[in-house]
C-alpha cells in the first residue's frame, strides 16, 4: 500500500482548479488564481459594463503576458517626471506684469533699462511726461 500526497487548489466557487503533488507547484498556482481574482475585482472599476467571465479574461491575460505588460508599464513617465527632466523650452509666462517692486519697495515701470524687447508699452506708458519717469 501506497500514499500518495495530492495538492488541490480550488477556484472561487469551490470548484477543483487542478491538482498537484508537489505543494510548491499547488501553491504557485493558487498565487496565481488569486491574483487573477484580485486584478478582475480591480477591473470592476474600469469595465462596470464588463461580466465576470470577461473580466477575468482580462486579467488572465495581463497574468500571462505579465513580462510584456511590466516593460511596457516601465516605458511609461509621468508628465510630472518629464519636467523636472527637461527644462521648458519656448514656453512663455502668460501674465506679463506692468509693473515690479524695486530694491527700495516703491513700484516702477518694468520696461526700463530694457532695450530691443518685443514687449508692448502698458496703457498709460506712452502719455508719461518727462517729470513722471524721473520719479
Amino acid at each position: 500500500m501506497s500514499i500518495q500526497l495530492i495538492y488541490q487548489v480550488l477556484n472561487r466557487q469551490g470548484k477543483v482548479f487542478g491538482e498537484y503533488q508537489d505543494k510548491k507547484v499547488a501553491a504557485a498556482v493558487d498565487h496565481r488564481l488569486e491574483t487573477i481574482y484580485d486584478l478582475s475585482a480591480k477591473l470592476i472599476e474600469a469595465m462596470p459594463q464588463a461580466t465576470e467571465a470577461e473580466r477575468d479574461a482580462v486579467a488572465e491575460y495581463l497574468v500571462d503576458n505579465r513580462e510584456q505588460v511590466v516593460s511596457m508599464l516601465k516605458s511609461v513617465k509621468e508628465p510630472a517626471d518629464l519636467e523636472k527632466d527637461k527644462p521648458a523650452v519656448g514656453l512663455v509666462d502668460p501674465v506679463d506684469p506692468v509693473s515690479s517692486v524695486q530694491g527700495d519697495g516703491q513700484q516702477g515701470d518694468n520696461s526700463q533699462g530694457q532695450e530691443g524687447t518685443d514687449k508692448a508699452p502698458a496703457l498709460g506708458d506712452a502719455e508719461l511726461s518727462a517729470d513722471e519717469t524721473s520719479a
